[in-house]
């Protein structure tokens, strides 16, 4: 589909525990906590429930991708099966190149939050895996 539609959208982050990792939260609970972000988009203002959503995590690459399709200041997300075309404002103003370049950023700081947390999650040993070796 390649006619733009307006929609409304948030970053979410959901905090989750891992339960393979002793995710019970109780007292001395050894859990991992991830975050998963995602992109939801709403039709109207109003609405609660999205219209669709993009995890983070499946998104390859966000860039600045100038006009398209006559509107000017648009930022792409490249997922595996999609590219997403977002276009901040209705105008081409300097108010809608702030307006790209302030969610193309929060896109990438989120974006590279979760690639250090699973980085993190991977280089740190589990309470399980700590005594393993004794």
């Amino acid at each position: 589909n390649t006619q733009f539609k307006r929609r409304w959208c948030c970053l979410r982050q959901m905090r989750t525990a891992d339960p393979a990792e002793g995710g019970g939260g109780g007292f001395g609970a050894t859990s991992r906590c991830t975050s998963n972000s995602s992109l939801s988009y709403f039709g109207s203002p109003d609405e609660i429930t999205p219209r669709g959503s993009i995890p983070l995590a499946s998104v390859l690459r966000v860039e600045t991708i100038g006009a398209q399709d006559g509107r000017s200041h648009c930022f792409a997300l490249h997922t595996p099966l999609r590219v997403y075309v977002f276009c901040p404002g209705s105008g081409d103003g300097d108010a809608d190149a702030e307006a790209t370049r302030a969610w193309v950023q929060l896109l990438v700081h989120a974006k590279a939050r979760q690639l250090m947390e699973a980085a993190d999650a991977e280089s740190t040993p589990s309470a399980l895996g700590l005594y393993t070796g004794l």
